[in-house]
Protein backbone atom coordinates (compact mmCIF):
# COMPACT_ATOMS: atom_id res chain seq x y z
CA UNK A 1 0.00 0.00 0.00
CA UNK A 2 2.74 2.59 0.90
CA UNK A 3 4.61 1.66 -2.18
CA UNK A 4 1.10 2.80 -4.69
CA UNK A 5 1.63 6.30 -2.26
CA UNK A 6 5.11 6.59 -3.16
CA UNK A 7 4.56 5.99 -6.84
CA UNK A 8 1.70 7.76 -7.06
CA UNK A 9 3.16 11.34 -5.81
CA UNK A 10 6.82 10.25 -7.98
CA UNK A 11 4.18 10.03 -10.59
CA UNK A 12 2.81 13.64 -10.02
CA UNK A 13 5.71 15.19 -9.15
CA UNK A 14 7.97 14.09 -11.99
CA UNK A 15 4.71 14.92 -14.54
CA UNK A 16 4.42 18.43 -13.29
CA UNK A 17 8.03 18.69 -13.38
CA UNK A 18 8.50 18.22 -16.58
CA UNK A 19 4.88 20.02 -17.57
CA UNK A 20 6.48 23.30 -16.33
CA UNK A 21 9.60 22.62 -17.79
CA UNK A 22 8.51 22.03 -21.83
CA UNK A 23 6.08 24.69 -21.28
CA UNK A 24 8.77 27.41 -20.08
CA UNK A 25 10.86 25.99 -22.86
CA UNK A 26 8.41 26.26 -25.66
CA UNK A 27 6.98 29.83 -24.65
CA UNK A 28 10.57 30.66 -26.00
CA UNK A 29 12.28 28.21 -27.76
CA UNK A 30 14.66 30.60 -29.51
CA UNK A 31 15.94 31.49 -25.81
CA UNK A 32 16.31 27.35 -25.10
CA UNK A 33 18.84 26.87 -27.92
CA UNK A 34 20.37 29.83 -27.44
CA UNK A 35 20.86 28.45 -23.53
CA UNK A 36 22.27 25.70 -25.24
CA UNK A 37 24.79 26.82 -27.04
CA UNK A 38 25.88 28.93 -24.20
CA UNK A 39 26.52 25.58 -22.33
CA UNK A 40 29.28 24.99 -24.73
CA UNK A 41 28.59 21.05 -25.26
CA UNK A 42 27.45 20.56 -28.18
CA UNK A 43 28.37 22.26 -31.92
CA UNK A 44 25.94 25.35 -32.46
CA UNK A 45 24.40 23.77 -35.52
CA UNK A 46 23.00 21.28 -33.31
CA UNK A 47 21.21 23.13 -30.77
CA UNK A 48 18.15 23.33 -32.49
CA UNK A 49 17.54 19.78 -33.34
CA UNK A 50 18.34 19.03 -29.98
CA UNK A 51 16.61 21.43 -28.34
CA UNK A 52 13.07 20.05 -29.98
CA UNK A 53 14.09 16.12 -28.90
CA UNK A 54 14.92 17.23 -25.53
CA UNK A 55 11.20 18.82 -25.13
CA UNK A 56 9.50 16.01 -27.29
CA UNK A 57 11.37 13.97 -24.78
CA UNK A 58 9.66 15.80 -21.79
CA UNK A 59 6.38 15.73 -23.21
CA UNK A 60 6.19 12.14 -24.05
CA UNK A 61 7.60 11.99 -19.84
CA UNK A 62 4.14 13.81 -19.37
CA UNK A 63 2.01 11.38 -21.72
CA UNK A 64 3.60 8.34 -19.88
CA UNK A 65 2.75 9.49 -16.23
CA UNK A 66 -0.83 10.44 -17.51
CA UNK A 67 -1.23 7.30 -19.58
CA UNK A 68 -0.61 5.36 -16.05
CA UNK A 69 0.41 1.83 -15.62
CA UNK A 70 1.43 0.78 -18.98
CA UNK A 71 3.36 3.72 -19.12
CA UNK A 72 4.73 4.46 -16.25
CA UNK A 73 8.08 2.47 -16.29
CA UNK A 74 9.13 3.79 -20.04
CA UNK A 75 7.78 7.20 -18.18
CA UNK A 76 10.09 7.45 -15.23
CA UNK A 77 12.78 5.82 -17.26
CA UNK A 78 13.26 8.50 -20.15
CA UNK A 79 12.86 10.75 -16.89
CA UNK A 80 15.66 9.53 -15.56
CA UNK A 81 17.44 9.87 -19.14
CA UNK A 82 16.77 13.65 -19.23
CA UNK A 83 17.32 14.72 -15.47
CA UNK A 84 20.96 12.70 -15.87
CA UNK A 85 21.70 14.86 -19.15
CA UNK A 86 20.20 18.03 -17.61
CA UNK A 87 22.38 16.95 -14.00
CA UNK A 88 25.73 16.66 -16.67
CA UNK A 89 25.61 20.12 -18.69
CA UNK A 90 24.36 21.61 -15.38
CA UNK A 91 28.17 20.03 -13.53
CA UNK A 92 30.22 20.71 -16.44
CA UNK A 93 29.12 24.32 -16.78
CA UNK A 94 29.46 24.87 -12.47
CA UNK A 95 32.70 23.02 -12.86
CA UNK A 96 33.70 25.25 -15.69
CA UNK A 97 32.30 28.37 -13.35
CA UNK A 98 30.82 29.64 -16.76
CA UNK A 99 28.29 32.74 -16.31
CA UNK A 100 25.18 30.98 -18.28
CA UNK A 101 21.51 30.73 -17.12
CA UNK A 102 19.66 27.57 -17.12
CA UNK A 103 16.91 28.51 -18.38
CA UNK A 104 15.02 25.49 -17.16
CA UNK A 105 11.91 26.63 -16.54
CA UNK A 106 11.71 29.61 -18.91
CA UNK A 107 13.34 32.50 -19.28
CA UNK A 108 15.88 32.78 -16.15
CA UNK A 109 18.17 35.68 -14.64
CA UNK A 110 20.33 33.14 -11.89
CA UNK A 111 23.43 31.73 -13.39
CA UNK A 112 23.86 27.88 -13.00
CA UNK A 113 25.00 26.96 -9.46
CA UNK A 114 25.11 24.37 -7.34
CA UNK A 115 21.25 24.83 -6.25
CA UNK A 116 20.60 23.21 -9.93
CA UNK A 117 22.53 20.50 -9.12
CA UNK A 118 20.85 20.07 -6.06
CA UNK A 119 17.70 20.84 -7.76
CA UNK A 120 18.04 17.67 -10.71
CA UNK A 121 19.45 15.06 -7.71
CA UNK A 122 16.31 15.52 -5.97
CA UNK A 123 13.99 15.30 -8.82
CA UNK A 124 16.37 11.78 -10.49
CA UNK A 125 15.86 10.76 -6.53
CA UNK A 126 12.07 10.95 -6.97
CA UNK A 127 12.54 10.01 -10.83
CA UNK A 128 14.83 6.80 -9.39
CA UNK A 129 12.22 5.75 -6.82
CA UNK A 130 9.43 5.79 -9.28
CA UNK A 131 11.29 3.70 -11.40
CA UNK A 132 11.58 1.28 -8.80
CA UNK A 133 8.33 0.97 -7.88
CA UNK A 134 6.47 1.32 -11.51
CA UNK A 135 5.89 -2.40 -11.71
CA UNK A 136 5.22 -3.41 -8.40
CA UNK A 137 2.15 -1.25 -7.42
CA UNK A 138 -1.44 -1.94 -7.95
CA UNK A 139 -2.40 2.25 -8.43
CA UNK A 140 -6.14 1.45 -6.06
CA UNK A 141 -5.61 4.65 -4.67
CA UNK A 142 -8.93 6.27 -3.01
CA UNK A 143 -9.77 10.19 -4.40
CA UNK A 144 -8.83 11.63 -1.20
CA UNK A 145 -5.38 9.64 -1.00
CA UNK A 146 -4.69 11.11 -4.52
CA UNK A 147 -5.71 14.58 -4.21
CA UNK A 148 -3.38 14.89 -0.79
CA UNK A 149 -0.99 12.91 -2.77
CA UNK A 150 -1.27 15.33 -5.44
CA UNK A 151 -0.89 18.40 -3.35
CA UNK A 152 1.93 16.75 -1.69
CA UNK A 153 3.92 16.37 -5.15
CA UNK A 154 3.06 19.54 -6.11
CA UNK A 155 4.62 21.28 -2.89
CA UNK A 156 7.71 19.11 -3.05
CA UNK A 157 7.67 20.30 -6.78
CA UNK A 158 7.49 24.13 -5.80
CA UNK A 159 10.01 23.75 -3.48
CA UNK A 160 12.47 21.67 -5.41
CA UNK A 161 12.22 24.10 -8.64
CA UNK A 162 12.35 27.49 -6.29
CA UNK A 163 15.43 25.81 -3.71
CA UNK A 164 17.59 28.57 -5.21
CA UNK A 165 15.54 31.01 -3.76
CA UNK A 166 14.34 29.49 -0.73
CA UNK A 167 18.12 28.74 0.27
CA UNK A 168 19.30 32.06 -0.51
CA UNK A 169 16.44 33.81 1.93
CA UNK A 170 17.15 31.35 5.00
CA UNK A 171 20.91 31.88 4.58
CA UNK A 172 20.66 35.77 4.29
CA UNK A 173 21.45 37.07 7.65
CA UNK A 174 18.76 38.55 9.10
CA UNK A 175 18.84 41.95 11.09
CA UNK A 176 18.78 41.17 14.84
CA UNK A 177 15.28 42.96 16.86
CA UNK A 178 18.34 44.75 18.92
CA UNK A 179 19.00 46.57 15.75
CA UNK A 180 15.57 47.04 14.21
CA UNK A 181 15.32 48.54 18.37
CA UNK A 182 18.43 50.62 18.02
CA UNK A 183 17.04 52.26 15.23
CA UNK A 184 13.96 53.91 16.49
Amino acid sequence: MYEDFAAFFCRVAIALVFCVSSLGKLRDMANFQRTIVSFQLIPPFFANSLSWMLVLGEITVIVMMVWGQAGLFLGFGLALVLLSIFLFALSVVVIRKQKVTCNCFGKATHHVSVYDLVRNSLLITCALAGLLLADNTTMELSLTSMLLLGAMATLFVIVTTSLRDILITLIRPLPTLIEKEGAH
